[in-house]
């Protein structure tokens, strides 16, 4: 279980995110050997962040109104085939 992570705005846009998410998925897959399916939450707002989640095949499957501060969540979801 990872609770969350962030970059600071002056690493951000650089490919330090989707770097630091691969990292971290190949971290979990090599501890649990059949990892079947992963699911986060983010905020709407973060755009970038939901270009990686969408580039490592994670989807949209549902809204959560108010699970941030002025902000709805989207949970994402990935199943492996």
């Amino acid at each position: 279980y990872i609770s969350s992570f962030a970059l600071l705005p002056e690493y951000r846009g650089h490919g330090n995110g989707a770097r630091l998410f691969s990292t971290g998925l190949s971290f979990i897959k090599k501890r649990v050997q059949s990892v079947q399916e992963m699911v986060l939450l983010v905020n709407e707002q973060w755009t970038g962040a939901r270009r990686i989640y969408d580039s490592y095949g994670f989807t949209r499957t549902a809204v959560l109104p108010d699970a941030f501060p002025h902000s709805a969540g989207i949970v994402m979801q990935f199943t492996s085939e």
